[in-house]
């Protein structure tokens, strides 16, 4: 898989939630209808998943009963009515004097930047309540090695955490469900007493690892490390995340990459 498309994705509006395996991706479709149409929330919600590691696999799935449903949307429940000729901002820009008035148009494209962006933010508790948290941990709670990943990387970093235990090195996981919106205040205490946090990346970019410097910046004293990152469809087996840890820590590598 190569996930470099995300990271033009973060600033289009949409929430963003990304899956492990094909379990998450079941769970976070039928989640995503129901957050996406929320009244207070009513954004696309897009759900990645890593193409042939998810998408070309076969996994056994837990459905839901056959008796439940969606709960039905009611359009009339939308945030604000449809833009037409007659309803602001649509009205504004009939008139072709103030069509004109770059004014007008910059504040109407202008405040529906910040309204989408807002809605994400709404999402936010929906999104912890269908999704069950925002971010999933693994591995030695105390551990001061972290691995802040999510979608397939969150599950190679898993492996890398059991072949480290065989060389002695306490190592944990964790796994991001959303990056639209991001876990911020999640992801602040999942790292408390990390010294080091590895973020493995499917892209060549770093787009995660900017966001977790981002978002981490002031508030943890731990090196972010960018790395392992493989491109263009390349895989991640656990061997190389774990030869860069040993890398870090002066370890002789011992597995054969």
């Amino acid at each position: 898989p190569d996930n470099l498309e995300v990271g033009f994705l973060l600033d289009t509006g949409c929430m963003i939630w990304y899956a492990e395996n094909a379990q998450d991706l079941f769970d976070m479709i039928l989640a995503g209808f129901t957050v996406a149409e929320q009244p207070d929330v009513h954004v696309p919600v897009i759900t990645v998943v890593d193409g042939f590691f998810v998408s070309h696999t076969r996994e056994a799935v837990m459905l839901p009963p056959d008796d439940i449903a969606l709960p039905p949307y009611n359009p009339y429940k939308a945030p604000m009515p449809v833009i037409d000729a007659e309803v602001p901002p649509g009205r504004f820009l009939r008139d072709p004097f103030v069509m004109k008035s770059n004014y007008i148009s910059y504040a109407t494209h202008a405040s529906w930047q910040w309204e989408v962006r807002s809605a994400i933010e709404r999402s936010r508790p929906y999104a912890k309540h269908y999704l069950r948290g925002l971010i999933e941990e693994f591995g030695d709670p105390s551990a001061e090695l972290v691995f802040v990943a999510c979608g397939t990387a969150a599950a190679q970093a898993k492996e890398a955490v059991r072949l480290l235990e065989e060389e002695g090195i306490r190592a944990r996981v964790v796994k991001l469900k959303t990056i639209r919106p991001f876990p911020i205040e999640e992801l602040k205490q999942a790292v408390k007493g990390a010294k080091y946090i590895f973020v493995p990346e499917f892209n060549v970019v770093g787009w995660l690892e900017r966001e977790v410097r981002r978002y981490l910046y002031g508030h943890s004293e731990a090196e972010v490390i960018g790395a392992p990152r493989v491109a263009g469809g390349m895989t991640m087996p656990a061997e190389v995340i774990v030869k860069e840890v040993l890398k870090l820590t002066g370890k002789e590598v011992k597995h054969v990459i």
